[in-house]
């Protein structure tokens, strides 16, 4: 599972951290009045380690394109901590920059 988000982002971007934040930690389904907001962590859980960083990874993507109007996510990089945890860090530029 993932256990730290890191955001590599300049300044300008710092700003949109807060609900970057709150997007990639929020599991599926348990937003009131939005079910779809959030990472699908079903997505994630209980699978071989490449497999759950690959999943993640299409989930930051698919998750920042459809509620961040403002950055795009440039990459994603998981680094194992253990045999079932990693740490996600997700760079991101600003859209008009892309």
């Amino acid at each position: 599972m993932v256990t730290s988000i890191i955001i590599n982002a300049d300044e300008e971007i710092k700003a949109v951290e807060d609900r970057l934040r709150l997007l990639l930690t929020t599991p599926k389904g348990t937003m009131p009045m939005n079910r779809n907001y959030g990472i699908d962590f079903g997505e994630v859980l209980d699978k071989p380690m490449d497999v759950a960083q690959n999943c993640y990874a299409t989930e930051v993507f698919k998750a920042v394109e459809a509620y961040e109007e403002t950055v795009i996510v440039s990459s994603v990089e998981c680094r194992a901590v253990n045999d079932s945890d990693f740490i996600a860090i997700i760079t991101l530029q600003r859209k008009e920059a892309a």
